[in-house]
């Protein structure tokens, strides 16, 4: 572990180039991954089905619509004299052509973003792959998008990357991303409604709410020509995103091409995170050792069989001294407890051979 990912570790004031170089490695990485697949994007296309148009275009007729009114306009010019057959029949081949050619008219779809963006019903439908991946998605038709959100991360998040450490940045920023995720299709649930989104701007707002924690005073520029203190910048952030939220949980309809949700789960997080001095790295290798711990118990501890009264506790500990040799028991079992509270690696030369040795006998046992 180099000295920049300790904890001990912090930054001077933050963004861009704070710190020993401008470019650590998790925000150089995230910033590459989503340029690639922006590019895939861009690049892995198909044309639209007809159901995706009927789906994705407003104001396009329904075939019973277009064919009454197909009727009768021919009505109405004295094309058709009545509503026969024929005149139905080449109403209907007028509608598929008028679909062919929504269809063409219709932008191609990226096949990269179709996989990974986060659509809620294919969510509860057990592709919840989307919840995080659709993090690393764009708009494919512009480059302001993209642009913001990698800039956010590089301004705010190099700072925070040496402050907290490569593997605690990265957990963190994977983290705001999924619940913001979370927060969006929460919303989606609440609403009745399944509009797909794509972007990193609530995983982004984690890092903008922790940055500003951590630096309340810092003054950045909006467009290079207006100063402005982070902790105002943020209140402008909630307070922008908070207003539609509450318009539409009060039922109204809002479209306003923002996933608002999604940034307030980002931003809720990142305060969350700060504000009671979490720590994600820890908390995963704890984890880790408790389930690592529980299976070497049960590994150390044979499933019991009941016998007569007067002879089950001797047996018990007759099974549990063969299985072990001149191992004690007890010991084994402190030593497993010791690994749930302060983590395997703080356990001694001679702790570690202990286990090892039950663990060896136990398998030469059960073969």
């Amino acid at each position: 572990m180099g000295i920049y990912d300790r904890s001990y570790f912090r930054g001077s004031s933050g963004g861009w180039g704070s710190g020993p170089g401008s470019w650590p490695p998790v925000v150089k990485s995230i910033v590459l991954i989503n340029i690639g697949v922006f590019i895939a994007q861009l690049m892995i296309t198909r044309p639209p089905t007809i159901d995706e148009v009927r789906d994705h275009s407003y104001g396009i007729a329904t075939e019973y619509d277009f064919v009454e009114a197909y009727i009768e306009d021919r009505q109405n010019s004295g094309e058709a004299k009545s509503d026969d057959a024929e005149s139905r029949r080449e109403a209907e081949l007028a509608y598929h052509e008028y679909l062919a050619n929504m269809v063409m008219a219709s932008p191609r779809v990226s096949v990269i973003q179709s996989w990974l963006e986060l659509d809620t019903n294919k969510v509860m439908q057990g592709q919840i792959w989307r919840i995080l991946t659709s993090a690393f998605c764009h708009d494919r038709h512009g480059l302001f998008h993209i642009l913001f959100n990698m800039l956010g991360l590089i301004w705010f998040g190099i700072a925070l990357e040496y402050m907290y450490g490569q593997r605690e940045f990265l957990l963190f920023y994977l983290t705001a991303g999924i619940l913001s995720g979370l927060a969006y299709v929460g919303l989606d649930l609440w609403t009745g409604e399944s509009v797909p989104a794509i972007g990193a701007s609530g995983a982004v707002m984690g890092v903008l709410m922790l940055y500003t924690c951590h630096y309340p005073n810092h003054s950045i520029r909006i467009w290079f020509l207006f100063p402005i203190e982070m902790r105002w910048l943020i209140l402008l952030y909630v307070a922008f995103d908070l207003h539609p939220l509450l318009l539409t949980l009060a039922g109204d309809e809002v479209h306003t091409g923002v996933a608002h949700a999604a940034h307030l789960g980002g931003l809720a997080f990142g305060f969350v995170y700060w504000n009671q001095r979490l720590r994600l790295a820890p908390m995963l290798d704890s984890l880790q050792q408790l389930d690592f711990a529980k299976s070497l118990r049960r590994k150390m501890n044979p499933q019991v069989k009941l016998h007569s009264p007067h002879s089950s506790n001797d047996k018990t500990r007759a099974s549990a001294t063969d299985d072990l040799g001149s191992l004690d028991q007890d010991r084994v079992d402190e030593l497993l407890i010791k690994i749930t509270e302060v983590g395997r690696d703080n356990l001694t030369e001679e702790e570690l051979e202990v286990l090892r040795r039950a663990s060896e006998r136990m398998r030469k046992n059960r073969k």
